[in-house]
């Protein structure tokens, strides 16, 4: 594909960075103290909506369509995932520290481990 005057930025490609990018700042920063990570999980859900949208429209006419605005969409996407899958694990480690010593958690951690 060569670059033409005619060619625009995809349609949500911007939005599709800043908010993978938002995500994945909010739990490094955040670490999710105050949203137990869902903030970052409902950021990073936006930003996957937004990629696919973006997606829509360049497989519509990708000639339109500059490149480097579906790089900002890969990038997007891949912060967000990241982000999702971060602050999931965070959410779990949360839920395991809550319940876990109301069964005897430090017997069922030992058990896992076979210590």
């Amino acid at each position: 594909m060569t670059k033409d005057s005619n060619q625009i930025a995809a349609p949500k490609s911007t939005s599709t960075l800043v908010f993978g990018l938002l995500s994945m700042f909010q739990f490094i920063i955040c670490c999710g103290w105050a949203t137990g990570g869902l903030l970052g999980i409902i950021l990073g859900m936006v930003a996957l909506d937004k990629a696919a949208t973006a997606n829509e429209y360049y497989e519509e006419d990708p000639d339109s369509y500059t490149s480097k605005s579906m790089t900002f969409v890969k990038v997007g996407k891949i912060a967000a995932w990241l982000a999702i899958l971060s602050s999931l694990f965070y959410l779990l480690l949360v839920l395991l520290w809550m319940f876990l010593p109301m069964f005897n958690g430090l017997a069922v951690i030992k058990g896992l481990f076979g210590a």
